[in-house]
């Protein structure tokens, strides 16, 4: 029985002493360092949470405030860091909502508009240099066609490649190349005349044009016909942009020397609304 208790002994100090030597010689983790980016860090949404919870590495948890020194960066809090465009602008306003006091800063880049927009008066806008709102959208391109109407006279209805909704907000104005369609009535329109509805039992409501030739808008060239739409800001003091600027009350135009809204009209009442340059 001792020999036995003393070969165990003997087996498990081998062992510790194997297991201990195992662990003496793993080789350690490489580790990587990088730059802090803005994807890194907790930044402010514009709602009425400001804080953010982590744990330390004792354990612990605590809790800090959200980086908020521009004002809510929608870009990044909404856009995921890649969309500038209409479904991350109305994220934005859905989640601010219309009491608290927000700064949208909308980083440097182009803003795709695909519906119109209304900041009410509690949002302020802050364009830095390089950003710039487009408020026109093709639809004349390779992602949709163009249908003749069992109604009207030579009218033409927008549909996705493939003939399905093409998902278009109503716009404000319809443009045929460079210039300002008129408003119609689908059904009895005009040459150089636009409507959206949805006339031939679609199940859906888009864009219909008369062109001033009369002809299918497919055989234009791309971006002959686009869709123009509104970006409504509350006062001129609720936007800011960075270089020079031209503003005029009433019919007067609006313009951003290397960046800001494209090409703009100017209307003033309780809002600012800015057009695209029709």
């Amino acid at each position: 029985m001792k020999n036995l208790f003393k070969y165990i002994s003997i087996v498990s100090t081998v062992v510790l002493f194997s297991l201990g030597a195992f662990i003496y010689y793993l080789p350690a983790a490489s580790v990587t360092k990088g730059l802090i980016a803005k994807d890194d860090l907790a930044l402010w949404d514009g709602t009425t949470t400001k804080t953010v919870t982590r744990s330390t590495s004792t354990g612990y948890s605590i809790t800090l405030n959200k980086i908020d020194n521009l004002g809510v960066d929608i870009f990044q809090s909404y856009g995921g860091g890649v969309n500038r465009n209409s479904t991350t602008i109305a994220a934005a306003l859905t989640a601010v909502g219309a009491v608290n006091n927000v700064s949208f800063f909308a980083a440097t880049g182009t803003w795709q508009l695909t519906q119109s927009h209304t900041l009410t008066s509690n949002i302020f806008l802050n364009i830095p240099p390089g950003a710039i709102f487009d408020t026109d959208m093709s639809i004349r391109s390779s992602s949709y066609i163009w249908i003749k109407s069992t109604s009207g006279t030579n009218e033409y209805y927008c549909q996705a490649t493939g003939g399905t909704d093409p998902g278009l907000s109503e716009p404000t104005d319809v443009i045929q190349d460079g210039v300002a369609m008129t408003a119609g009535a689908v059904g009895s329109l005009a040459v150089t005349e636009w409507d959206f509805d949805d006339n031939d039992t679609l199940g859906y409501d888009t864009v219909y044009v008369r062109l001033t030739d009369s002809t299918d808008p497919d055989g234009k060239a791309a971006g002959y016909v686009e869709a123009a739409y509104t970006l409504t800001v509350y006062s001129p003091e609720h936007i800011t942009a960075a270089l020079s600027q031209s503003i005029e009350t009433g019919d007067g135009s609006i313009a951003f020397t290397t960046n800001g809204i494209v090409g703009s009209r100017w209307h003033y009442s309780s809002y600012t609304t800015f057009l695209n340059n029709r």
